[in-house]
């Protein structure tokens, strides 16, 4: 740490009235304790931590004492720079009702708030500086260091509505308080480096590319000569067993005609040298049937067959691949 940044966390301290009022708080002295704390908050030069607990320790006493608006006003100040503020023990509801009112304050206005933003222009540093929600006014000025280099450099920003600084070192560690008045510190921010920029990158020299050969063409490949069944033929095969199947069956109907045919013949030349049939009525009628049945099965099953046969040839010849 640079010799100003060392100093600058010297500065600030407690007044020695904070540690008399709390001595007195806990002795119950209320009223010794709250001209304490007072006279802690007029002290100059008070650190941010301590102004925190003074008023912290001035709200409470102001309260139990029914001092309800100053208690009021005590905890808008802490709250205002600790928004995050608990209280280490519980309170009494004489103390809570002023603090919850500056709670609902707190939440209206927001919590103060001092930023510090850093940017290389021209390759020189902008340090700028934002207070914004000040809504009590504690913020009066700002007190800065810079280590710049190794080399320490102290500045005091009173104009709040133009807070800039530029440094032309290369590396930058900042340290900012935010002081009242009475030169109390407000607020203080974490120090924060600002390293040196980056070295631009060496040229590089990009040869152009020859472009890359044109493709072949595409041929597409021949297409292979069909193979197997179309379907019209796949069909004509079906048809021509189908007619193979017809004729087989007008065949076998056939022989049985003929063979009904011979018996009926027979017996009608029995009846005529002999003069007596060896079929009765009845048999021969039925003989007869058969003849005639099994004769119209055979026709049917030999012209399916034609059918059949013409129309798997056609089909074979048109189907062809």
């Amino acid at each position: 740490m640079s010799v100003g940044l060392a100093l600058l966390l010297l500065v600030g301290a407690a007044p020695p009235e904070l540690a008399q009022a709390k001595a007195a708080l806990r002795q119950v002295q209320y009223p010794q304790a709250l001209k304490l704390l007072e006279r802690a908050r007029a002290a100059t030069g008070t650190d941010a931590e301590s102004s925190c607990e003074i008023d912290e320790l001035l709200g409470v006493v102001q309260a139990t004492l029914k001092q309800p608006r100053p208690a009021t006003e005590s905890f808008k100040r802490l709250l205002a720079r600790k928004p995050s503020h608990t209280f280490q023990v519980p309170q009494a509801p004489r103390v809570m009702t002023p603090y919850l009112e500056a709670r609902s304050w707190l939440k209206e206005t927001g919590a103060l708030s001092v930023e510090l933003q850093g940017e290389r222009r021209d390759g020189r540093l902008v340090l700028t500086w934002t207070v914004s929600r000040d809504a009590l006014g504690l913020v009066a000025s700002l007190e800065v260091t810079l280590d710049e280099d190794g080399r320490a450099r102290v500045l005091k920003l009173a104009d709040l509505t133009s807070m800039s600084v530029t440094s032309e070192a290369a590396r930058v560690t900042v340290a900012t308080r935010a002081l009242d008045g009475a030169q109390r510190e407000v607020v203080v921010l974490a120090a924060r480096t600002f390293e040196p920029p980056a070295p631009s990158p060496a040229p590089v020299t990009v040869r152009p590319e020859l472009p890359p050969p044109p493709a072949p063409p595409l041929v597409a490949p021949a297409t292979p000569p069909a193979r197997g069944l179309t379907p019209l033929r796949t069909a004509a095969v079906v048809l021509a067993g189908l007619a193979a199947g017809a004729g087989a069956l007008g065949a076998i109907f056939g022989v049985q005609s003929a063979d009904a045919r011979s018996q009926f013949d027979s017996a009608l030349q029995d009846s005529s040298l002999f003069g007596r049939s060896p079929l009765s009525m009845t048999e021969a009628r039925q003989l007869d049937e058969r003849v005639r049945t099994t004769a119209w099965l055979a026709n049917g099953g030999f012209i399916g067959a034609a059918v059949f046969g013409v129309t798997a040839l056609v089909l074979w010849l048109v189907g062809a691949p």
